[in-house]
């Protein structure tokens, strides 16, 4: 069976991007799934917790098994912005296929403390499943976030190099969470 890490690595060499859905519930998935089948194109599909909670872990994760193997296409199962490392574990230890941590809210300390833990955790069962973490909002001297929120980068601003799940790419800071991956 072909990893989510050898897909994106095939599409960063195509110069593709793997669509990555969320789903709360049973007719979106099988629109998600059709469209793909008529792409032949390997997705992730994405549950937030709200949409955990109400779908339920074990049947999200029995859900796309079956539609995986009906349509014979890669899919994957993401807990789209895990806010807590034990929701993040709980989405692995049911059967989640990769996993993206957002502990942007707390310090960045604790952030990175925190992602690492649930990283360590994850490879240490299962070394090929992918775990994205968010930092937040990354700043030079010359951008800051003003009062109201928004990104000002009046001053120039200086530009950021990230790893996404589809290419390493540099650009000027946008209003955009910045991510780290283990």
């Amino acid at each position: 069976m072909i990893t989510l890490s050898e897909i994106l690595l095939k599409a960063q060499k195509e110069n593709r991007a793997i669509g990555h859905f969320n789903i709360s519930n049973l007719e979106q998935l099988r629109a998600i799934m059709e469209a793909a089948k008529n792409f032949n194109a390997p997705i992730m599909i994405g549950l937030s917790e709200g949409e955990r909670k109400f779908v339920g872990l074990k049947q999200a994760v029995a859900l796309v098994k079956s539609f995986k193997e009906e349509y014979s296409l890669p899919v994957f199962l993401n807990p789209d912005h895990s806010h807590s490392v034990e929701s993040a574990k709980e989405a692995f230890d049911a059967g989640f296929d990769s996993l993206h941590i957002d502990l942007s809210k707390l310090p960045i300390k604790e952030n990175i403390e925190g992602t690492k833990k649930v990283a360590d955790y994850v490879k240490s069962k299962n070394p090929e499943v992918s775990v994205e973490g968010e930092l937040g909002y990354l700043s030079t001297k010359r951008s800051y976030q003003n009062k109201t929120g928004r990104f000002d980068q009046s001053g120039g601003g200086g530009g950021v190099c990230r790893q996404n799940r589809h290419r390493p790419f540099c650009r000027r800071l946008r209003q955009q969470p910045r991510h780290i991956f283990g």
